[in-house]
């Protein structure tokens, strides 16, 4: 017990290991005497401008710094400490002193705001950092200080300037996450894994977004099979058999890592990593219900349950919905109709056996599977908002963003001005002829669907339930696009969407703020703005695009279906250029209109590999150089 201090400027090596050439210095603080109530006091309250100096000084002098700060917007607000690092690898020291309250708080919030990851039990949680904080739980908690941090424009309470910048916790959890991914399986592990996907996506950082994604999901498998496994695969590891609230927070982190998966390749055209067929194989448990979760139950097979399922099995509605959504996703982005023999007449989709009828089937047999009470807009946002359940809106938003896009796939992407509900009018054309009002009845439901969504989110911001994560803002996306073709194109709605400027206003809205919180949004709303220009021109100049399709666009209409968001300006700007300068070096169109035919054959050879490469497999493209454009009938409010 040397009673020499350990004199050093906060990071090794100390003076006296510098002097005698240690090469292995390790920090100690001075030693104090404790006191017991101010200790206690402050790992479990904020720390106060009351609290007196001395009592805190040296023990953590060598890890924070306290600054005072008033909240923004408050004032005469009373001023709060907030807590700032001082070195950059020092958040290890501020995780481990960073009050029992703030961490309830955060916990709170992102079981809030992030429904479809329902996977942190409020007890089982919090009992991790009230004794000695290990590694991998600063891991998983600095991963949920980052998601939470990057919404704190919607989260009330001063007390979130006590916390780093997202970027410093999501960059500790990296560090510690990569020297844990190889050691034995930990549910805490995988946790952080999935926060930090959602998190690297929602900064537009996919690649190590998917890493996270694919570790999460492989120690999550290392896990289950030690448990499951009859005989020990390493006897190394010592796995022992969780309680009954672990081995269901176990399974709930276990359908987040599904959903997840699911989520992840949205846009993409990667294979899942899990399937429902496989989490079946697997005999992993159905995902527990909200009472169940938080107090407790006999865990079920997914064999055995009842029908409808209500509020009560949310998330195993959740669950099944994105299965569902998966597979839609999985037809639109392995080219839909364009795929080889998609237009063929047995795949048309007006027949029942066609893929994309039985895409179509199953989500309406989803929606058959769950309680009435779940209905949008049977029943309202604001009826749900009073009970807590968020993912009421999280399951409709899914269902017609499915309904969605399913339909879209069939529709124009660029209408003759005044055309009405039709089929394709571009390469390839489906080779039967479509039921009587077909396609008024496809219209139908492609613009209610986009209504519904647009009114959904602004129901959501309304009532105080901000749906900031991903999914929900590429469906917000989605139907922003639809609504501003219904705005330009108003004869393609069947005169079912005459509300098409309000809901496009709506879906605006909601951009704005989701780009206040996410860099993703800031890709969305490039897109529709670019968007807005092209189908004013076309509406404008109705002979320069008579013969111009998708193909001539081809990056943009990629763009539209995109989760993801890259800058692909340059392409899409080019082609634009050659659209109004009548240049047909991309396509060779006649400019006699009776060319038609000869212009479909031109179209059907068209190569769009070939033109763009890599870039037409992976379109994900907005342009900021169109920022003050003028947007003629169609004002969109967008500083």
């Amino acid at each position: 017990k040397s009673k020499l201090r350990c004199i050093h400027s906060g990071s090794p090596p100390c003076e006296r290991c510098d002097k005698f050439g240690y090469p292995d210095c390790q920090l100690s603080r001075p030693r104090v005497k404790p006191i017991r109530r101010a200790a206690a006091r402050a790992r479990v309250t904020d720390v106060e401008p009351s609290t007196a100096p001395g009592e805190l000084i040296f023990a953590y002098l060598d890890r924070v710094l306290l600054t005072e700060t008033q909240a923004p917007g408050a004032s005469g607000a009373p001023q709060t400490p907030a807590l700032r690092i001082l070195p950059s690898n020092d958040v290890d020291g501020h995780l481990g002193m960073l009050p029992m309250s703030i961490i309830i708080k955060s916990l709170h919030i992102f079981r809030t705001n992030f429904p479809e990851m329902n996977m942190l039990h409020p007890d089982l949680f919090s009992r991790i950092f009230l004794s000695d904080r290990k590694a991998n739980s600063k891991a998983l908690l600095a991963a949920l200080l980052a998601a939470i941090k990057k919404e704190e424009c919607y989260i009330d309470g001063s007390w979130m300037n006590q916390l780093l910048p997202s970027e410093e916790y999501a960059s500790f959890s990296r560090g510690v996450l990569s020297n844990a991914m190889l050691g034995p399986p930990e549910v805490v592990v995988v946790q952080a894994h999935l926060i930090l996907t959602l998190y690297e996506w929602g900064v537009r950082d996919f690649q190590k977004a998917w890493v996270h994604c694919g570790i999460g999901i492989r120690i999550m498998q290392s896990l289950h099979s030690a448990r499951t496994a009859p005989f020990s695969l390493d006897e190394t590891i010592n796995v022992e058999k969780p309680d009954e609230l672990s081995q269901i927070v176990e399974t709930a982190t276990y359908w987040a890592c599904f959903i997840l998966d699911c989520t992840i390749n949205s846009g993409t055209y990667n294979p899942r990593m899990l399937s429902m067929t496989e989490m079946l194989k697997l005999q992993v448990p159905r995902a527990p219900p909200a009472s169940g979760f938080l107090f407790g139950f006999k865990q079920k097979p997914m064999t055995d349950r009842s029908l409808p399922l209500g509020i009560e099995e949310c998330y195993e509605v959740l669950v099944d919905g994105f299965a569902i959504y998966a597979d839609v996703m999985t037809f639109v982005y392995n080219d839909g109709r364009k795929a080889p023999g998609m237009c063929a007449p047995a795949e048309c989709p007006w027949m029942p056996d066609s893929k994309w009828a039985k895409c179509r089937q199953s989500l309406e047999r989803w929606r058959s599977n769950m309680d009435s009470c779940l209905y949008y807009p049977k029943h309202s946002v604001a009826s749900h908002a009073n009970t807590g359940c968020r993912a009421f809106v999280y399951i409709n938003l899914l269902y017609y963003h499915c309904v969605l896009m399913l339909n879209r796939e069939y529709f124009p992407f660029l209408p003759k001005p005044h055309a009405e509900p039709q089929g394709p009018t571009d390469p390839p054309f489906l080779e039967a002829e479509a039921p009587p009002r077909y396609w008024e009845n496809s219209a139908k439901a492609l613009f209610e669907a986009a209504a519904h969504v647009a009114t959904i989110l602004r129901d959501a911001l309304e009532w105080g339930m901000t749906m900031m994560t991903p999914v929900p803002g590429f469906c917000g996306f989605s139907a922003c696009y639809l609504n501003l073709y219904a705005v330009n194109f108003p004869n393609m709605t069947a005169g079912c969407s005459p509300k098409a400027k309000e809901h496009l206003d709506m879906g605006l809205a909601y951009l704005e703020e989701f780009r206040k919180a996410w860099d993703l949004g800031e890709g969305w709303i490039q897109t529709i703005k670019n968007a807005s220009t092209l189908f004013e021109e076309v509406s404008s100049n109705v002979d320069r695009y008579r013969h111009r399709s998708r193909l001539d666009f081809e990056v943009l209409h990629q763009s539209a279906h995109e989760f993801r968001t890259v800058d692909r300006s340059e392409q899409h700007m080019a082609m634009i250029r050659e659209a109004e300068q009548g240049d047909a070096q991309s396509i060779n169109v006649g400019e006699d209109n009776n060319d038609a035919l000869s212009d479909s054959e031109d179209l059907e050879n068209f190569d769009p590999v070939a033109l763009l490469g890599d870039q037409a497999l992976w379109p994900t493209w907005y342009s900021a150089s169109l920022e003050n454009e003028a947007f003629g009938s169609v004002s969109l409010q967008i500083p």
